[in-house]
């Protein structure tokens, strides 16, 4: 059991990662020219740190989402709508489909809260 509680740690960890830094980075691969990729770490160790909530990163944010990650977050906007996978009930989406939409949603929540405080402030 210790096995699958960790993986669903890590899995949660950069789901969370993963709706945090596409909230919060305005990169845009398309955007990026030659010397943009080598500042931000696009291929190897960028010369200008990205920050990851006050932890600094020299590779691209967007580097650092898995594929998986991204999948889940880009379902999310469907799910949101209302639109499911397997174009049935919620019943029928598999544990780890609707336990990933639950992390995106409390974490697209939790981003949303920490910019209404900001602006409070």
């Amino acid at each position: 059991m210790f096995g699958v509680e960790r993986t669903n740690d890590r899995r949660k960890k950069k789901l969370i990662m993963a709706v945090e830094v596409l909230a919060e980075s305005d990169y845009d691969c398309q955007a990026c020219d030659d010397r943009l990729k080598l500042e931000r770490g696009c291929e190897q160790r960028g010369q200008v740190p990205s920050y990851l909530g006050d932890e600094p990163i020299y590779r691209c944010p967007l580097k650092l989402i898995s594929p998986l990650s991204f999948e889940y977050v880009r379902a999310f906007a469907f799910y949101s709508k209302g639109w499911l996978p397997n174009d049935k009930s919620w019943q029928m989406e598999t544990k780890k489909f609707l336990d990933a939409m639950i992390v995106i949603e409390n974490t697209k929540i939790q981003i949303e809260q920490k910019q209404q405080d900001k602006k409070a402030k």
